[in-house]
């Protein structure tokens, strides 16, 4: 029988942004935009490519979290461990970026990350992606969104601190 590892939600939502936020996750990010060989993509100041990506990653991990444990998980709790973590890195600009990411993933009934897709190449090109990119981008930010949902299915989170 398989038992999933335990670990609490501060824990895990500490973890996960450390690891957002280090130079592992950047080094990915950059090399997608690399591996596209888009002109203008790879144009994109590395600060302002980086920090608009991770904001879409932080969406996409609270997405998940709420999805997966909505019965043990609340929005305030979440705001307070993204503030104190980012005040910690000197790196609360991300909250806004994550916002703004939020209410483009809620702004369509179908597809979410379309709507962020848009976004994205709003924020950082002011609209002149080549369509290509677009998709590439678009298929990017799914496999995102993806990956922590699959991240959640392999672990239990509880409300304890003493589980982590």
């Amino acid at each position: 029988m398989f038992f999933k590892k335990r670990v609490s939600v501060e824990y895990y939502y500490s973890f996960m942004f450390e690891m957002l936020l280090g130079a592992a996750n950047r080094r990915v990010l950059s090399e997608f935009r690399i591996e596209t060989k888009d002109p203008i993509l790879l144009s994109i100041p590395e600060s302002l490519y980086s920090d608009e990506l991770v904001g879409v990653q932080l969406e996409f991990l609270g997405v998940a979290l709420v999805k997966r444990y909505n019965d043990i998980i609340r929005h305030s709790e979440m705001h307070h461990w993204e503030t104190m973590i980012l005040e910690m890195h000197n790196a609360t600009r991300l909250i806004a970026i994550r916002e703004a990411y939020n209410k483009a993933f809620g702004s369509s009934p179908t597809d979410g990350v379309f709507e962020m897709t848009r976004l994205f190449d709003l924020r950082t090109t002011n609209g002149r992606l080549s369509r290509q990119s677009l998709e590439a981008v678009y298929h990017f930010m799914y496999a995102m969104a993806g990956s922590y949902l699959a991240n959640l299915k392999s672990i239990r989170l509880s409300k304890s601190k003493l589980d982590s």
